[in-house]
Formats: structure tokens, sequence, C-alpha cells
């Protein structure tokens, strides 16, 4: 959560990138609480696209990333080293995509 302090230093911040949706959807309130508002005053994103977002007001825009496929692959892979336990390991990445909506916008300056 945003550190109380923090709105009293004076800083000027346009945008809050959060590690997940779940703590962007709290920075809705703490930012409400401090008289601001998204995306009017400050643009939020979160990270995971959990299906709540599309349903706050403003819609949360978010990172998305391929869950069914990461799932699918984590399992191939640990059946694949369970069948062979002196395989190297290898790394698999899977494209994140932007999912914009409302609650991100260019700053008012």
């Amino acid at each position: 959560m945003l550190h109380r302090t923090y709105f009293h230093k004076n800083k000027k911040f346009t945008a809050l990138i959060t590690g997940c949706d779940l703590i962007a959807t709290g920075c809705y309130q703490a930012f409400n609480d401090h008289g601001l508002r998204c995306p009017d005053d400050i643009s939020i994103t979160g990270y995971n696209d959990i299906p709540l977002g599309a349903h706050l007001k403003p819609t949360l825009t978010t990172i998305r990333t391929p869950r069914y496929e990461t799932g699918a692959e984590a399992a191939k892979m640990m059946l694949e080293r369970l069948n062979n336990p002196d395989a190297s390991p290898r790394w698999v990445k899977f494209p994140p995509s932007l999912v914009v909506r409302e609650s991100a916008a260019p700053p008012k300056f």
C-alpha cells in the first residue's frame, strides 16, 4: 500500500505501475482518499489481468500473460523432468500483452 508520507512530500507523479492487479485495486481507494481521481490525476496499471479489473470503475489497464499456456508448459516441463531427472533445465518465455482500459491516460500538465 502507498505510504502516507509519500503524499505529503509534494512529489509530482502521473502514473503508478503495480506488481499485480490486486495492489492496483487498493491504490484506487488510496488515491481517492487523498483526493486524486484515476485517470484524471494519476494513471494506474496492474499486472495479471484478473477478471475483476474489467469490472472496476474505471476499468483497470493491465499486463496480461498467457495463464493457460504457462500452466500447460509448466506441467509439460515437470513431466519431462520426472521422466529424465538428468535433463538440462530449459527456459520458456511467453510474451506479455498490454490490455489498455480506462485507468491509464496521457498526463495532463
